[in-house]
């Protein structure tokens, strides 16, 4: 699968492992750049794409087209020319970024040197805006909101907390969206223009397709068990020591295997092989909700007890399930675990099927 959406996606591009990434000062790399390593640090420039997964992404030089990063920190401080899609537990951009910005991550920074010219979506557990500007529109939702800068467009956010600083200005207006009154954040700055709307949380539990996932979720993970125990035995020691490296592959192929099935089916003649890939990537999806339940539930029950290797892996996959169920549900910060859940879990599967096929005698192993 790798090579199906790498192939279509990206055409003449330069692939880059090991511990370490850079493209250093001098340097400069005319094609696109696909990375998975510990860290990606770029100081020169890079006139393509830059799809990395990674730990630690540094862009400190020039990239003339689009950013797409799936990290544990993401920091720009050079210049972007077009696109950043990044997802992160924490994001800093002190830099330029010509082109929209589309960040999800645990803490979202855009300090005072930042200039966006273009739009900003933002979702987050906190998000602040210190002194910098966004040409356009800034929109999304955080549990934490800060805004101190200057806004072109409009603004319009949800959010659990807000506190604004004295420079802040949106020229297009600002709309919030909050659990509480208005006078339950004790403001020392409130913008003229502000628009509030008071939204009472939904109440999971009330609705009915909750119940329904969770059950069906139940049943695939109880199969998955039944059918392939060797086999999730050995992804949970495999993985165990690859959840970085999982969350990056996972991200990059939840965004890059759509692309890689409109490309193809636009080619016609291999309309068959998209409606596979299609077919394919949906079904990983949901299998890999159940495998990063899998990979909770047993990091859970092991802080507690210590088995051996033939432990029975019922208990860890309903324990599992009940978080990755139950987790998403949180206000603000929903959206972003069930990201998590998702891009981990099939990143998780892709890491560890290519793993197997490097690697024969396990496969081997698994089929006795």
């Amino acid at each position: 699968m790798f090579i199906i959406f790498y192939a279509a996606g990206a055409g003449a591009a330069e692939y880059r492992t090991g511990e370490t990434v850079t493209i250093r000062h001098n340097d400069s790399l005319t094609t696109d750049l696909f990375a998975g390593s510990r860290y990606v640090t770029i100081d020169g420039v890079v006139e393509g794409d830059i799809y990395v997964g990674c730990e630690q992404v540094t862009v400190d030089g020039d990239v003339l087209d689009d950013v797409l990063a799936g990290c544990r920190q993401l920091e720009i401080k050079g210049r972007v020319h077009d696109m950043v899609i990044g997802f992160a537990e924490t994001i800093r951009i002190d830099g330029e970024v010509d082109g929209d910005v589309l960040v999800f991550g645990g803490r979202i920074l855009i300090s005072d040197r930042a200039k966006i010219k273009g739009n900003v979506f933002a979702g987050s557990g906190e998000l602040r805006l210190e002194g910098g500007s966004i040409g356009g529109n800034l929109s999304g939702g955080a549990g934490k909101v800060y805004l101190n800068g200057f806004v072109k467009g409009e603004v319009d956010l949800e959010a659990g907390d807000i506190d604004f600083g004295e420079s802040y200005m949106a020229k297009g207006g600002t709309r919030l969206k909050l659990h509480k009154d208005l006078s339950a954040y004790n403001l020392k700055y409130t913008p003229d223009d502000l628009e509030v709307v008071v939204k009472s949380p939904d109440l999971f539990f009330q609705n009915f397709v909750f119940y329904w996932y969770a059950l069906s979720l139940l049943i695939v993970g109880f199969l998955i068990i039944i059918l392939l125990k060797n086999f999730s035995r050995d992804y949970l020691s495999y993985i165990s020591t690859k959840t970085g490296l999982s969350l990056g592959i996972g991200f990059l192929a939840l965004f890059m295997t759509p692309i890689a099935v409109l490309i193809l089916a636009i080619l016609v003649l291999t309309i068959p092989i998209s409606l596979i890939l299609l077919a394919c990537y949906l079904i990983l999806l949901y299998i890999g909700i159940s495998f990063t339940a899998l990979f909770v539930g047993d990091f859970v029950i092991s802080r507690f007890k210590t088995e051996d290797s033939a432990r029975n892996l019922y208990l860890p996959m309903l324990v599992g399930i009940l978080i990755v169920v139950l987790l998403p549900e949180m206000p603000f910060v929903g959206w972003l675990i069930t990201l998590l859940i998702i891009c981990f879990g099939l990143g998780s599967l892709l890491t560890y099927l290519w793993y197997l096929k490097n690697r024969p005698q396990v496969a081997q192993n698994e089929s006795n």
